[in-house]
């Protein structure tokens, strides 16, 4: 395929993607050889393509091809690949994959969270799960993991931590699904504190205020819209 076959393919891709043409994105790459593609955005269209069609085998094994034949120099795209290998299950290329992460990029603390998805979907002891997210929330403090670990603490009857963590979700985010899902749990564990209480009831208040001036702001744009449009109208009639 010449260069600028590729190029014009790269366009035709993006303009399709822009307006969620997933279909036809596909389409034109099964009419392509990506052997001889050496584009990674063009690839991560592809990828993103497939999955927005629920098609994750289809993606892993195009962003899979391409690494077996060009090889993946970039963060991003490798952690794309080994994501999409845990979530299709595909376990021993995710073990390899993620070594490989490990070795290029050792300061990150991704590997921590990618080591538990991979545990966890090979269905490792709950030990094991732990020492990865703990070492995660060591560097990153996000609600989700944070609430996965609490969960992971439950099960393993370590039920003081859950409690503990899920305070510390409550009191430092405040609001949000697993802010609210941290609060049924410790409420089921010991119960909420007076402070838990109010942190949560603060936060909600503060979240439907914010949903209110919303709605308000998107009011008023509609009635700005609208009254543009008449006095176009009428401007029109005038002449």
């Amino acid at each position: 395929m010449e260069k600028q076959d590729i190029s014009r393919a790269a366009r035709t891709m993006r303009s399709l993607m822009r307006e969620n043409r997933y279909k036809e994105v596909i389409k034109l790459a099964e009419s392509l050889n990506l052997n001889r593609i050496n584009n990674g955005l063009l690839i991560l269209d592809i990828v993103e393509a497939y999955e927005k069609l629920g098609k994750k085998k289809e993606a892993k094994d195009t962003l899979l091809n391409y690494y077996d034949v060009h090889g993946i120099t970039g963060r991003n795209m490798m952690q794309k690949l080994i994501e999409l290998c845990i979530e299709t299950r595909d376990i021993a290329n995710a073990v390899g994959l993620c070594m490989e992460f490990e070795n290029e990029w050792p300061e990150s603390s991704i590997s921590y969270l990618m080591r538990y998805q991979i545990t966890s979907s090979a269905g490792g002891n709950l030990e094991e799960q732990i020492h990865y997210l703990e070492k995660y929330k060591e560097a990153e403090f996000e609600e989700r993991w944070a609430y996965e670990l609490a969960k992971l603490y439950d099960k393993n009857n370590q039920r003081e931590k859950s409690a503990e963590l899920c305070h510390e979700i409550i009191c430092f985010f405040g609001h949000g699904k697993y802010v609210e899902k941290a609060a049924r749990l410790k409420e089921k564990l010991t119960g909420l504190t007076d402070d838990e209480v109010n942190v949560l009831e603060n936060a909600a208040r503060r979240a439907e205020e914010n949903r209110r001036q919303r709605e308000e702001e998107r009011v008023r744009r509609e009635e700005e819209a609208r009254r543009e449009e008449e006095a176009r109208r009428v401007e029109e009639a005038r002449r």
